[in-house]
Formats: C-alpha cells, structure tokens, sequence
C-alpha cells in the first residue's frame, strides 16, 4: 500500500513538472489593445440616444462591417472610391413573442431600403441627405446567429433575451467621398407592428486613395468580403494582388494565412505565418512608417499583430484548439 501511495506522489510530481514545461513554452500573449477605427474615441459621432429593445415585437438594428478591413492597415479606410467602395450593411432581426414569427410568404429583404444622414443627425427626427436615386445597392445574403451563410428561414424564433436570429446582409456602393450615417428605413412591405430601432454605430468612411497603404486596405476589403461569404479562392486572389504590389506586406500576407485556413491548407499556414513574423521581427513592410515614427495607435496595431500571429502559429503547430488564424 505504501509502495502504492510513494508511485501515485512519484506520478502527481512528474505530471506537475510536465504542466510546468508544457506552461513554459507558451508564447507570451496578451491581450489586443487595438480594434477598427479605436482611435476615434468611444462614442465618436453618436450624437444622440439609442431606442431601447422592446419586451415584446418584432423589431430590427442596423449595423455596419468596419470601415478599417480584417487586418488591414490602421487608421486608413478600406473603402476607397475608384477600387472598391463597397460597404456591407447589416440588419439584424430579433422576435421578442414567445410565438415564432412566419415569414414563409414574406420578402423580408424588402422591409428595408438604404438612406444617407448626415454624420450628426438623428434619423428620428431628420430626412436623409442622399437615397437610392443617388447610390447603388443590392441585397446579398441571409445569415444566422453564428453568420453561417443560409437561405431564408421560414419562421423568426422567439429571441430570448435579446440575442438576434437572423442577419440580413446588403452591399452599398457608389457613396461620394466623406463621412455619413449610413442606414435604413422601413418600407411599406413591413408587417404591421415591426419597429426599427434607432442606434448609433460608426459613420461609413468613404475615401480618395492617395497612397499604397490606402489601395492595399482596399484590396484588404475586398478580400475580406470575399472570404466572409466563403469565397476563400478569391480572398488568395485579392491577397495576392496585394503581395504583387509589395512583396513584403504584413496585410497580405495575413490575409493569406486567414484564406488558406479557409482551405484547411495547413502547410501554407505556417508558411504565411513564418513569412508574416519574418516581416514584423524586421520592420519591413514599406508602407508603414519608421518605427520610431509610430503613433500610439500605429505601435499597439503592430504590436498586436505580433502577439496573435505568433499566439496563433503556436496553437496550429501544436494542434491546441485553433481560437484565432
């Protein structure tokens, strides 16, 4: 028995000491700092109150993606007039009855039309500075609560506590240069009772390109959209588009290493992985700056992106649950 107990403390001491190596060969990882368009400042052009949810209804909240692309360059837009100005908007639909909501016979991406305000108007209490007769758009796809790609539901569940069931997704394009409030209004087709409420969320940010930094980041957007509808082949394409332009940027080849995870190319993936830190480790990516010239918001992207690359390719070469590209 004796021998038994001295065999268990013997393993227990042996399994601790592994823990402890196991724990010593992580990367040291903390936490992002840095999230699009952060250097704004919180609550930057939200200039009036939000609605509240009701406890009960059919309703709706308008969103947009980020103006600054998936690993793209900070501080820059990825929507730059003449390359890609293209912005998704989003509508997220939530159902507060206990009943699920059938819209079997209904079109619900007819319920909604694109409207323009100025960057400080409430839309409550203003009319839109630019409509449809001055922009293009077109309704792109359904998605779920996890933003998996689907056709139409039937019936809109009950929400819960608020959590939103379906997406409904609209590309916007053809919008001058500037900031604007980019939203939607409720049509005639609408069932009777639904509301849509007024939140605030960041202007869309359309800009001129001036320089390679701001055609990368437009590159990086569509390349992003790309994926986000599960076209990682054309991702690659954008990616690569983006490398051809300068070989050495740390966008493009992020950008690689997210599509080819798409693919489930493993191989691939470390190679970007490697290439992209090589990069980062050199500071040598021309498009930005000396690093001794760094603004605040420059020096935590960059160190950002150094923390999750290398976070990352030490989950995926270790075969630790993959949290992260």
């Amino acid at each position: 028995m004796k021998k038994l107990g001295f065999s268990l403390a013997i393993a227990f001491i042996i399994c601790l000491l592994l823990f402890r190596y196991v724990i010593s060969q992580w990367p040291e990882y903390k936490q992002p700092r840095y999230y699009s368009e952060c250097w704004r400042g919180e609550g930057s052009g939200f200039g009036f109150p939000a609605d509240a949810k009701p406890d009960t209804g059919l309703f709706a909240i308008v969103d947009l993606t980020s103006n600054e692309p998936v690993s793209g360059y900070p501080m820059r837009s990825g929507n730059q007039i003449g390359i890609s100005d293209t912005t998704v908007l989003i509508v997220q639909l939530f159902n507060r009855n206990e009943n699920g909501f059938d819209i079997s016979s209904y079109s619900p991406q007819n319920w909604f039309v694109p409207v323009v305000y100025d960057i400080n108007s409430d839309p409550r209490k203003s009319y839109p500075i630019a409509d449809t007769s001055d922009f293009d758009y077109i309704f792109s796809h359904w998605r779920d609560r996890l933003y998996n790609i689907i056709s139409q539901p039937d019936t809109i569940p009950y929400s819960g506590s608020g959590n939103k069931r379906y997406i409904l997704n609209y590309l916007v394009w053809g919008l001058p240069k500037g900031q604007f409030r980019l939203t939607v209004n409720k049509t005639s087709y609408a069932p009777p009772g639904f509301r849509l409420l007024v939140r605030p969320v960041y202007p869309v940010w359309i800009d001129k390109p001036v320089n390679l930094a701001d055609t990368i980041n437009a590159f990086a957007a569509c390349a992003t959209r790309a994926m986000f509808k599960g076209n990682d082949s054309q991702g690659l394409v954008w990616a690569d588009s983006i490398l051809y332009y300068n070989p050495s940027s740390i966008v493009g080849y992020r950008l690689k290493n997210f599509a080819y995870a798409g693919l489930n190319d493993s191989l691939n993936m470390v190679v970007t992985y490697d290439s992209t830190l090589a990069i980062l480790n050199r500071y040598g990516d021309p498009v930005m700056s000396d690093s001794s010239k760094f603004t605040f918001y420059e020096s935590i992207w960059y160190e950002d992106m150094i923390n999750n690359v290398t976070m990352a390719r030490w989950m995926h070469v270790t075969g630790n649950k993959r949290v992260f590209y």
